[in-house]
């Protein structure tokens, strides 16, 4: 065998059906209601094939092809009222969430099935005082489903000594989320500080598991329960009439419990961390947008071992013409090629220390040109389109 080659084909469908029902009582209540449905299906191909010098021709893998489909149906009930009770206002809502999961391996022949039933409710309280300022209080429940990549068995062996396979029994992950906020705002500054505190039950974990000395798996499992709570706090500010600044710091402790202490180097364990995200609008001249966008994140647990820190700068240029129909736009993702992630994992049969780095530097130039009137209530800086995810 002189060389293998494997090629993945994934055809995704998804359907969307939205009904909606609003009825409004008054000025200052209102009532929603509605039916979302997503239906999705996903058929994914992975061919593997050897090529044989004797034969000068590539000869299908069956040990390594695989073929998995998947269809997931989502139906969400909902329902909400909100109103205005002089300073005191209130949301009140609810969704129904009877989802339906089908996964077939048809390389193995197996089945799997998952339905779930959830209820999920929201509430949101406000005050408002006599000088404007406005203290705040939400809660919520949410849920994430598992992508069909995550439930696929079938190891995946495009990098041979890393597999990645899918774990069939995921379930999706349940999050509860709480925050007290505080808002006040001028012309020029808006500061929004609020103390959160999420809890995330059968949380999404990436595990990595040693099939022999030169070979490893990564799959995901439910963790037991995931705790986070800190500040986080909301800075925009426009100090002149050409430049604007938004600024999120966020300082929180996250612990994490995971069910099987074979999978981390201990069964509970916890850290102070914080991250930041920022981003500079200059109005260098009347139709000229200079934009720098940076994001950090500080060193942070998994369930198997320690995330190091990374930060990303990005900028953009955008050039109006022709009476703002036209613009001129030129971006830079990871401007100084920093995005690079360091962990360590430690477990009991396990010690390895990763350095990756994707190739996240990615330099646009293009033109927009908009047709019919202009919206001019929609903010420039959202024409920037930043592309840190890298292959």
């Amino acid at each position: 065998i002189a060389k293998d080659n494997i090629d993945l084909l994934s055809d995704s469908r998804q359907t969307e059906v939205t009904v909606d029902y609003s009825k409004r009582f008054s000025d200052k209540s209102l009532l929603e209601a509605g039916y979302d449905g997503t239906f999705i299906k996903n058929d994914r191909d992975l061919h593997a094939s050897d090529f044989y010098d004797s034969l000068n021709a590539f000869v299908t893998n069956y040990t390594k092809t695989n073929y998995f489909t998947f269809n997931q149906n989502i139906h969400a009930l909902y329902v909400n009222f909100q109103a205005q009770v002089q300073r005191f206002g209130y949301s009140l809502g609810a969704r129904m969430l009877p989802v339906g999961i089908k996964g077939y391996c048809v390389t193995t022949d197996s089945v799997f099935t998952s339905n779930y039933f959830r209820f999920f409710p929201s509430l949101q309280f406000s005050y408002k005082f006599k000088n404007k300022d406005q203290l705040q209080f939400s809660y919520s429940k949410r849920i994430n489903f598992p992508e069909g990549a995550d439930l696929n068995p079938f190891p995946d062996y495009r990098d041979p000594r890393n597999l990645i396979a899918g774990n069939p029994s995921l379930k999706p992950e349940i999050i509860h989320s709480a925050e007290l906020g505080y808002k006040k705002e001028n012309k020029k500054v808006s500061f929004l500080p609020s103390l959160y505190f999420r809890y995330r039950f059968n949380g999404f974990s990436n595990v990595i598991v040693a099939i022999n000395d030169s070979t490893t798996l990564q799959t995901q499992i439910n963790l037991s329960q995931n705790y986070s709570g800190g500040l986080e706090m909301l800075v925009s500010a426009r100090p002149t009439k050409t430049l604007n600044f938004n600024v999120t710091p966020n300082f929180f402790y996250n612990k994490i419990e995971s069910r099987d202490s074979s999978l981390g180097f201990i069964n509970r364990k916890g850290i102070f961390t914080w991250s930041l995200n920022s981003s500079l609008s200059w109005s260098l001249l009347k139709n000229t947008l200079v934009q720098l966008n940076f994001n950090y994140h500080a060193n942070r647990y998994t369930s198997q071992g320690l995330v190091y820190s990374n930060w990303v700068l990005n900028g953009g240029v955008r050039q109006n013409l022709a009476k703002g129909k036209l613009s001129i736009v030129l971006s830079a993702s990871d401007i100084f090629k920093s995005l690079r992630q360091k962990s360590d994992l430690l477990t009991s049969s396990l010690y390895q220390i990763s350095v990756n780095t994707r190739n996240s530097q990615v330099f646009y130039f293009g033109f927009i040109y908009r047709f019919g009137k202009l919206n001019t209530s929609r903010k420039s800086e959202d024409d920037f389109d930043y592309d840190n995810n890298g292959e």
